[in-house]
């Protein structure tokens, strides 16, 4: 099916993820909460067969804490003059929807309808409106009320100006501010662990006029500076301006979605959400932002790995985050000029000083400013010097045999890691090209002209009709049926050596062995990246498309109605995998 993409906004794709979890306690499981633009708190939203929690929004969930700070923080009511307090379950029609950055209950009855509305917009900021609109021909007489409290002995709350602040008892690093839209008509009740917001008396609303009740909720951490809480001030006085703002923001990215069929669309859409998900904004003491799919700070940290791929699938939807994202680990490279393959966001005693296995930094680097519209020079200078030192450590720290391939820390020499190194070079001498660095320009060719030439020579054993790798420490040789993938993405593959992996990948589509593979969920989704870019690379353009439609479709399948799913030695594991969701935008939107 084949849809019209004129003028498509984040309303054509309602309930894409499910936020339907409310805690029975401060340390009950997370499941899945909503969070947008970095935030490091979630909330979750009723579903249609829990009436007793209409007009409520579960938690917040502190993704800093690691805990639910409260069952439903954010509750409202509305009254009216002579009935009381409506009951939403009473309601002629209603609609619990979560689309792309956008919560939304909308109750409909006889003469009056209601909407609750919350969106983020920042990474410490989330901003709420309910709006209770009379559809009748006479005045209504209403009054509303938001109201909630936390966990009993969590915390304790104290004054704000136009609000109620909550510190949890033993940290002194983080504190949560209800702010709200006071004037002369409103009171604000507040109490060490509960606060009850409301209008004094009840208002005429006249047919067609709106009563409102607006309110921001932020976690706010030492040494965070006013930047957000003027931001949320502006978002109290000026709310549609922000609900605005996020709509924009989902129209252009729905917009630069590339295929017109309905699945594909459905599917980037769920994994751009699934990023913004993830995406974790920087603390006072990490400047950068990046993603985790875990909660809690013992396990926040950055894949270096994966961090490539996360740059290059945003380019096209915000070019500023794939920098920052790059930023995040080229940043953190070591002295000896190395990069870790795992980089803790705030307890650095627990780093890993593994070095990361997929050196892609010239790669990720040239994706980005290749396509750099506001031609940064000053930044890609400065890009350009770190990523090359951390490209000359491997050959000047693993090369035990000072020949022209390099060893991962075990002292391995790979196929795919020569590979990936092949094509750092040429991402550095086009990086190099465009700063005007002759000579380097010039070094880096000579060097892409050997390693082209010896490659297959050197890594693809004619007898065994396999690539293989060579372990120096004790001289073995390894088979491995992957590097065809890496050999065919960085362009080094012999062309009869590339037809040979063709024919006996046509083999494998046609008795389905990468069907019964990938509904398995026993393989690394990045390995079928390079293998269907390869693939095109080379031009064997119907078998890149056919293994990329076979890969896509059990994605599909293992999504629907269900979180995207990462895939490995574990098999398929539904937990909003970031890593799938970038795969997915780059082999359908690039």
């Amino acid at each position: 099916m084949v849809i019209s993409i004129n003028a498509q906004t984040l309303y054509n794709y309602p309930n894409l993820l499910n936020y339907s979890h409310f805690p029975k306690g401060t340390n009950d499981t997370i499941e899945d909460c909503f969070t947008s633009n970095g935030a490091w708190f979630g909330l979750g939203l009723p579903t249609d067969d829990e009436p007793d929690r209409y007009g409520r929004l579960a938690g917040p969930f502190s993704l800093y804490q690691n805990s639910w700070i409260a069952k439903a923080l954010l509750h409202f009511n509305l009254g009216i003059v002579g009935i009381g307090k409506i009951q939403l379950e009473s309601a002629k029609e209603h609609e619990i929807i979560q689309y792309p950055g956008l919560l939304v209950q909308r109750y409909i009855f006889e003469s009056f309808k209601i909407e609750q509305r919350l969106v983020f917009i920042s990474g410490r900021t989330c901003l709420m409106k309910v709006d209770a609109i009379n559809t009748s021909a006479v005045d209504i007489p209403m009054t509303m009320m938001m109201k909630g409290n936390t966990y009993e002995g969590l915390g304790e709350a104290d004054d704000f100006t136009d609000g109620w602040m909550y510190n949890i008892d033993g940290t002194n690093d983080v504190f949560w501010l209800l702010r709200f839209r006071l004037d002369e008509n409103m009171n604000l009740v507040m109490n060490n662990d509960s606060y009850e917001f409301s209008y004094k008396e009840p208002v005429f609303v006249h047919p067609g006029d709106t009563l409102s009740l607006v309110a921001t909720l932020s976690q706010y951490f030492k040494g965070d500076s006013r930047k957000d809480v003027e931001t949320a001030s502006k978002a109290l006085n000026d709310p549609d301006t922000f609900f605005n703002q996020n709509e924009k923001l989902w129209r252009y990215l729905i917009n630069n979605i590339v295929p017109e069929e309905k699945e594909l669309r459905e599917i980037s859409v769920k994994a751009l959400q699934t990023m913004y998900l993830n995406l974790r904004s920087f603390l006072p003491s990490f400047k950068n932002y990046f993603f985790v799919e875990h909660s809690g700070l013992h396990e926040t940290y950055i894949n270096t790995d994966e961090a490539w791929f996360y740059a290059s699938s945003f380019i096209r939807y915000d070019s500023r985050l794939a920098k920052n994202i790059l930023a995040s680990v080229i940043s953190n490279i070591n002295d000896d000029k190395s990069i870790n393959s795992i980089i803790p966001v705030l307890n650095y005693s627990d780093s890993t000083f593994v070095i990361n296995e997929k050196p892609m930094a010239a790669w990720t680097a040239w994706n980005i400013f290749s396509s750099d519209t506001e031609n940064d020079t000053v930044l890609m200078e400065t890009v350009y010097g770190i990523v090359k030192d951390y490209h000359n450590y491997w050959y000047e720290n693993n090369n035990l045999d000072n020949n022209l391939w390099c060893e991962d820390g075990n002292g391995v020499e790979r196929a795919d890691l020569n590979a990936m190194l092949f094509t750092e070079k040429y991402c550095l001498s086009k990086l190099a090209d465009k700063l005007g660095y002759k000579e380097d320009v010039k070094e880096y060719r000579q060097q892409i002209d050997s390693i082209k030439y010896y490659y297959s020579q050197h890594f693809f054993d004619v007898q065994l009709l396999s690539f293989v790798n060579f372990n120096l420490t004790d001289n073995s040789m390894e088979l491995d049926t992957l590097d065809i993938g890496y050999a065919l993405w960085s362009g080094l593959a012999a062309f009869d050596i590339a037809d040979y992996y063709a024919y006996d990948i046509r083999l494998k589509m046609q008795d389905s062995t990468y069907h019964n593979l990938f509904a398995n969920g026993n393989y690394d989704i990045e390995d079928y990246y390079y293998l269907i870019s390869g693939l095109k690379l080379y031009n064997y353009k119907e078998l890149s498309d056919s293994l990329n439609t076979v890969l896509l479709n059990q994605v599909l399948l293992d999504s629907e109605n269900k979180p995207i799913p990462s895939y490995g030695m574990n098999g398929k594991q539904n937990n909003n995998s970031t890593l799938t969701s970038a795969i997915l935008l780059l082999l359908i939107n690039y």
